[in-house]
């Protein structure tokens, strides 16, 4: 936290009004905190419209579907060492924060800004 701490004060050394796109750290200490931690750790019911494949899965049209985001947050195929509070495996080599398709910390819908 105090890496946190000395980025907000480094950009911003008075009280003011916040602009989190200059904390890269900050928002990728957030986005680590809701990853190690779910908010929504089972997501939103989905009914498949039609038979669909996943792997060599076949999921019948109809079948309702929930996402355990838990287990997409801590795979260790996914994410090296999931147990582990790591910030930085959410900024890039140029430090400016990124976001993972496999990073979903409210819902599995299809979002238009992702």
């Amino acid at each position: 936290m105090d890496r946190v701490r000395k980025e907000i004060l480094s950009v911003y050394p008075e009280e003011c009004e916040v602009d989190s796109t200059k904390l890269p750290y900050l928002m990728a200490t957030i986005c680590e905190t809701q990853r190690i931690r779910s908010i929504v750790p089972v997501g939103i019911p989905h009914g498949c419209m039609q038979d669909t494949y996943l792997g060599n899965y076949r999921i019948p049209k109809g079948t309702m579907v929930v996402p355990l985001q838990w287990a997409i947050h801590m795979d260790p195929n996914v994410w090296e060492n999931p147990n582990e509070f790591k910030p930085i495996r959410f900024i890039d080599e140029q430090g400016n924060l990124i976001k993972p398709q496999e990073f979903i910390p409210f819902q599995t819908a299809n979002v238009p800004w992702r």
